[in-house]
């Protein structure tokens, strides 16, 4: 396949997935092992999108572009249609890290916003260590502070 055909193919498949209720239905897909029937598939993405009509439509453009397909079982994800689902959690977990601030308690009991900036200039100042290891190192706090679902960081913590 050339590299435009390629393109072709994921401009489609972003242009179908540009809708919620798609991606519902691969969330919904993606917990079940085996396929979902439509009745019970259409119910349990509808409830959360009680108004909309025409299920077997988003249905027919996910199969269309590979991401699910059928049988007399029901509906499931395909290979491609578990990978793209892999990437889309992928992103949302950026954007979820991206939001969520950590926040520091001071010693005064106010909350302000974690800055990788104090903890460098405390690691040069109060540690002794050169800026680019302090640098490194407060990268490397920040990053697993924010894979923690810690609201806030005390000092003791820190």
């Amino acid at each position: 396949m050339s590299s435009d055909k390629n393109l072709q193919i994921l401009e489609k498949q972003l242009k179908t997935l540009g809708q919620k209720i798609r991606i519902d239905i691969l969330k919904k897909l993606n917990t079940n092992q085996n396929p979902i029937a439509f009745s019970v598939l259409k119910k349990s993405v509808l409830e959360k999108n009680p108004g909309l009509a025409n299920f077997s439509f988003h249905l027919k453009s996910l199969k269309k572009i590979d991401l699910i397909s059928s049988t007399r079982e029901g509906w499931f994800l395909t290979k491609m249609g578990c990978k793209i689902f892999e990437n889309i959690l992928s992103m949302e977990q950026v954007i979820n890290d991206q939001k969520k601030k950590l926040m520091i308690r001071t010693s005064k009991y106010s909350y302000e916003p974690f800055d990788i900036k104090n903890v460098k200039k405390y690691l040069v100042k109060e540690g002794g260590l050169e800026e680019s290891m302090a640098n490194n190192l407060a990268k490397e706090v920040k990053d697993r502070l924010t894979k923690t679902n810690i609201e806030y960081l005390t000092a003791p913590l820190m």
